[in-house]
């Protein structure tokens, strides 16, 4: 295998002097954003025959290739990574090649011919750069270089991108952006910077500095493409050591699509609105999805503010009542209290169950405002979940601990609103096991219980509208997105 290394290292050699030999055409393969140029289809091209001879039956698995499959042997090669840089005159771009064997990358090599530095390694070997060996910084989080990139080819992502970069850098030394992902992953492993996150990239991407980075003693992950599927871009991550990698995903999987794949979220719910809440011939922007939402936050504090007045009311008219009506007996009364009892318990449950609408179209608001700062044909699903998600991170009761957030809550005007509620419905059960225990420790125990559960309830309800923010489970976001209705109108749905 050594041999094979000497080979691609030169072959790599060879295969830079088409990258300047002659003036290069530029053109858009999809976005604009994606160029690809002469010079790729050239190194391209002659990487794939020279590859192949090193290695009969290998396949070729490049960027600028139509074939896309895999064999027993599988080159992976990126011709220009960074070609941006390259068609500015950007010294930042490099050839990667990868060597694919039995679904494991055996080496790598990636060579940028502006500096003259050829970064390669084979498993087992160690890495090296320009025959020197070399391995990842020591560095602490709090002192690393953390490199990193917005989606340029899929700027819907930006948002999480930037959510993601905000939340390392308050923790990091600072942030590099050099446009050339193989570089900076072996930059990584030379130890000139620290740590490294790409939202989405392909396999000739990362491949061959992937090998690379391991070797120099770091690690690297990608979001369940551990096949190289050139049909599929990934998330890649990569530190200097298990402890900071550790840390970087602690902060990339508190977002909605942190380590998961770049496809869509298809466990994502599909919540059709009622039919009677769509006014026909009206096209909902987001001034009136605005007033809808605010609308209905209004609506849920109201309706728990009537709630509560009827149960008071109820309660002040049928405790001086059983008293004072003759010949009632104390079963009876008890009976009356236990009714109260029930009413008052199921009541809690609804105010409990508008506590956390509330909580949801309160975080509605906050998403559609955020989205007046965008262009509206551009607002597609993935954007309005991240902003709903970081709404939602924002106003975590829990970021700071679940036992400092409960404290907080406790202590705001709607949980005392709530907390009064209980007392009358724990004053009407204590008033019907005293008429038939006489204030026995049955009573007592009833009671603690009921107030236990329902304290339980309450905080467990509110606490799971931002359990997303910690969990990053699809369920759990779903629980409070899917009854955002508001949101979904910029989701395609079938409302035949």
């Amino acid at each position: 295998m050594q041999k094979i290394l000497q080979s691609v290292k030169e072959t790599v050699i060879e295969a830079s002097k088409l990258m300047f030999d002659r003036s290069v055409e530029v053109n858009v393969k999809g976005v604009k954003e994606d160029l690809v140029t002469s010079a790729d289809i050239d190194v391209q091209k002659f990487l794939n025959e020279a590859l192949s001879r090193l290695i009969e039956g290998s396949v070729v698995l490049g960027e600028e290739n139509e074939i896309k499959t895999h064999a027993k042997y599988t080159w992976i090669v990126d011709p220009i990574d960074g070609t941006m840089n390259f068609t500015r005159g950007i010294p930042h771009s490099a050839i990667s090649v990868g060597l694919l064997v039995d679904g494991t990358i055996e080496l790598g090599v990636v060579y940028c011919p502006s500096s003259g530095e050829m970064f390669h390694a084979l498993r087992g070997s160690g890495a090296f750069l320009n025959d020197r060996p070399i391995h990842v910084s020591d560095r602490p989080f709090g002192q690393v270089l953390f490199c990193t990139a917005l989606s340029t080819y899929e700027k819907r992502l930006a948002p999480i991108c930037l959510s993601i970069m905000r939340d390392v850098y308050a923790r990091c030394s600072d942030i590099r952006r050099f446009g050339s992902c193989a570089l900076e992953l072996c930059y990584l492993a030379c130890g000139r910077v620290d740590l490294f996150f790409e939202i989405r990239v392909f396999p000739w991407d990362y491949a061959g500095a992937s090998i690379i980075l391991t070797e120099a003693g770091g690690r690297i992950e990608s979001s369940g493409n551990r096949s190289f599927d050139a049909s599929e871009a990934v998330a890649v991550s990569g530190a200097n050591t298990d402890e900071n990698f550790k840390k970087l995903q602690t902060i990339i999987k508190r977002h909605p699509v942190g380590g998961k794949t770049m496809r869509e979220h298809k466990e994502f719910v599909q919540i059709k609105p009622k039919k009677d809440q769509l006014k026909k011939n009206v096209d909902y922007d987001l001034t009136s999805l605005y007033e809808n939402a605010h609308d209905e936050l209004t609506l849920q504090q109201t309706k728990r503010d009537q709630i509560i007045a009827f149960y008071l009311t109820l309660v002040s008219l049928v405790i001086p009542l059983s008293y004072s009506i003759e010949g009632l007996t104390p079963q009876t009364i008890a009976a009356l209290f236990v009714g109260l009892f029930v009413i008052g318990a199921i009541l809690g449950i609804v105010i409990i169950r508008y506590k956390v609408y509330k909580e949801v179209y309160w975080a509605s608001c906050q998403t559609i405002s955020q989205l007046f700062n965008y262009d509206q044909e551009k607002i597609d699903k993935s954007l309005v979940q991240s902003i709903f998600f970081e709404v939602l991170k924002k106003k975590d009761p829990a970021k700071n601990g679940r036992i400092k957030g409960a404290w907080k809550c406790l202590f705001s005007a709607e949980t005392l609103m709530f907390e009064i509620h209980m007392i009358m419905t724990m004053a009407c059960l204590g008033l019907a096991t005293y008429m038939t225990t006489r204030g026995s420790l049955l009573t007592f125990i009833l009671i603690l219980v009921f107030f236990i559960s329902m304290q339980f309830v309450y905080f467990a309800s509110y606490f799971r509208v931002f359990s997303v923010c910690r969990t990053n489970q699809d369920a759990d976001f779903n629980y409070a997105f899917g009854k955002a209705w508001f949101l979904h109108f910029y989701i395609n749905y079938d409302l035949e």
